[in-house]
């Protein structure tokens, strides 16, 4: 089992403390089994993938759901300047929920989520030294990548649930928002803890971890919403909310640490500066005994919008729009721990004796004895926060005809805070066709710089459906490193809202645009 430290302990430390459960029971059911390869790849392999996979059940932005003339609601998570174009009196989600990972760390090699499915959880580690099972058959094998400068992983839920939009006078609107979050990751783990590359190094050779940071929380959101569309060229709305904390934790690794491996499995530290920071709820008993708050938070969304209009017909050309989403923070000051080890020039762990730890206090006390030779040295403090995910996002949307437009997406993070929850870079083109009762969609999308993912959305009445990573699903010919896929349920009235024209405002055509003269130009928000 001692490949799950190849991360580094502390690293380790982290996602031991607060997913210990799940692997745990992981190891133990029937699912993982049937897996094939050997204890200590396995381990660490769960470690480094699926822990992220399994983790993340908000897809990377849900496309389907917040684009489009009849998001409604749903369009205010990408930029609440959306919620005066609706084209309805009023918009309420049922329920929407969406999941996202993805990594470039490990993968399933052809292989898709229906295929894994389907297999039964049948897979083969590429390199195990179990010869027994080697031979496994009609199993799918597992491996990891190599030679990335840095590699991440990350993934996320969001379940939107009971929501409104109310749109009035034309002119404002309001809206009341629920959701839960559950998000984790990290952006640049360094290379030196890629799988192959931590395996070429020589034993008795120091091998150099460059500094990164990790860190995940699970929150509720409860928040108001306002919009207000100006009868000049602009609109704007912003989104208040009220964040409560559940579970929380952060991992960084403040400066290049030096570590030597030896056969043994005794690894030596030869500097350490690392932090972390964690919730504790079940610190010595790893019973689930329901969700319990742990902090507390703020957060603004916050969006602006400029439509312009077609000079031979109703309806606009081109509508832009920016937004800074998810600027806000949690504060854990409830069943919380802060840790730090710096100033210690040379110490070494048997990495052996850590295979029996069960608990988190079990592993603080072994880990401070084993360090600094005394108890309870490394804690520091009982709260810490965590700022959200922020990032600006900009939007075209522009309109081929009345049903056909091709829609510009660009969210990208804002490294806000030191101790920050990791946020996908996403750059999508989105061409789609809607109607008042159906609609598809068919995003584009670059993640961080580095994937590129094909998706599907289909909209038929109240129902929406999607992924933006459409192979990852059912596609077994690529190799299969995370998933996407969001559904909603919401309703609307069954007619179009049309306002009476007055000297200043006429009424808005099915996409919620007031028509104006010829060559004229106005902005939506």
């Amino acid at each position: 089992m001692k490949n799950v430290y190849r991360i580094g302990f502390y690293g380790r430390m982290v996602l031991q403390i607060g997913f210990q459960q799940n692997i745990r029971k992981l190891k133990n059911d029937s699912f993982t089994s049937e897996i094939s390869f050997d204890m200590e790849n396995r381990s660490y392999f769960i470690f480094t993938f699926f822990f992220f996979l399994c983790l993340s059940l908000q897809a990377q932005e849900r496309l389907g759901l917040s684009i489009g003339n009849y998001s409604g609601v749903n369009g205010l998570v990408i930029n609440p300047a959306y919620g005066t174009s609706l084209p309805y009196s009023w918009d309420v989600n049922i329920v929407s929920v969406g999941l996202f990972a993805d990594n470039n760390y490990g993968f399933i090699k052809d292989a898709s989520l229906l295929s894994i499915i389907k297999n039964g959880g049948n897979v083969e580690f590429a390199n195990t030294s179990d010869t027994e099972n080697q031979t496994a058959p009609n199993a799918l094998i597992a491996d990891y990548n190599k030679g990335k400068n840095f590699y991440y992983a990350q993934g996320n839920v969001h379940i939107m649930g009971p929501s409104f939009l109310a749109k009035m006078k034309d002119k404002h609107s309001f809206g009341l928002l629920t959701s839960m979050r559950a998000m984790a990751g990290t952006r640049k783990i360094p290379n030196a803890l890629g799988y192959y590359e931590f395996e070429e190094y020589l034993k008795e050779q120091e091998i150099g971890i460059g500094k990164f940071r990790i860190a995940g929380a699970a929150w509720s959101e409860i928040g108001i919403h306002y919009g207000y569309d100006t009868e000049e060229n602009l609109a704007f709305g912003v989104n208040a909310k009220y964040l409560m904390g559940y579970e929380g934790f952060y991992f960084g690794n403040k400066k290049k640490t030096g570590v030597i491996k030896h056969d043994n499995n005794v690894v030596d530290f030869l500097e350490a500066n690392a932090e972390f920071g964690i919730t504790n709820t079940y610190a010595s008993d790893q019973n689930f005994n329901g969700i319990k708050k742990n902090g507390s938070g703020l957060a603004l969304d916050l969006g602006v919008t400029y439509t312009i209009d077609r000079d031979y017909d109703d309806g606009y050309l081109l509508k832009l729009g920016v937004s800074i989403i998810d600027l806000g923070y949690i504060n854990f000051n409830k069943n919380s721990e802060v840790h730090e080890i710096s100033n210690v020039d040379l110490f070494s762990l048997d990495l052996d004796d850590y295979q029996s730890v069960e608990t988190y206090d079990e592993l603080i006390t072994m880990s401070n004895n084993d360090i600094f030779g005394s108890l309870d040295v490394s804690k520091k403090g009982s709260d810490f926060s965590l700022t959200l995910p922020t990032a600006l996002s900009l939007q075209a949307d522009y309109s081929i005809n009345k049903n056909l437009f091709v829609n510009a997406t660009l969210v990208q993070h804002i490294p806000l805070g030191k101790n920050r929850l990791a946020r996908t870079d996403i750059l999508a083109i989105s061409p789609r066709f809607e109607h008042r009762w159906f609609g598809a969609m068919l995003p584009i999308s670059v993640l961080n710089y580095d994937q590129i993912h094909v998706g599907l959305s289909l909209r038929l009445a109240y129902l929406t459906i999607g992924s933006e990573n459409l192979a990852s699903l059912f596609a077994s010919s690529s190799d299969f490193t995370g998933t996407d896929f969001y559904l909603a349920l919401k309703v609307n009235p069954i007619k179009i809202t049309k306002r009476k024209k007055n000297k200043k405002w006429k009424s808005r055509d099915a996409r919620g645009v007031r028509p104006r003269g010829r060559g004229k130009v106005k902005c939506y928000f």
